[in-house]
């Protein structure tokens, strides 16, 4: 199968669409999987106590759970979570934070993706 048909995880995507359909939840687009992805990241810097962080930061957490996304992939996703009202820029000193109480929902991220 191409690369693009699989998840991290090895199984194919069609796999996790048809799990997310069969229990009546909204579709997971691969981009919402993305930014979702992105979301768990930087709510687990915020269980370790990081308060502020960069794409880098994201970036070296996804690598160490296997998942390697690349900087400008993250900074990307992290611009559709500020969309989302769910992590803020702080623009002196370039950093991240995660608004509090923040919760990703699939079909606020597919809505910013311009999908219905």
């Amino acid at each position: 199968m191409d690369a693009d048909w699989n998840s991290p995880v090895g199984l194919p995507l069609v796999f996790w669409y048809k799990a997310a359909r069969s229990i009546g939840g909204p579709e997971l687009s691969e981009r919402a999987r993305r930014t979702k992805t992105v979301f768990d990241a930087v709510a687990a810097l915020g269980q370790a106590g990081i308060e502020s962080f960069g794409p880098g930061d994201v970036t070296a957490h996804l690598r160490a759970e296997g998942t390697p996304y690349g900087a400008w992939e993250v900074r990307g996703e992290l611009s559709i979570l500020e969309r989302l009202g769910l992590v803020e820029l702080d623009e002196e000193t370039a950093s991240w934070r995660l608004v509090n109480g923040a919760t990703f929902s699939i079909e606020a991220a597919n809505a910013a993706r311009g999908r219905s």
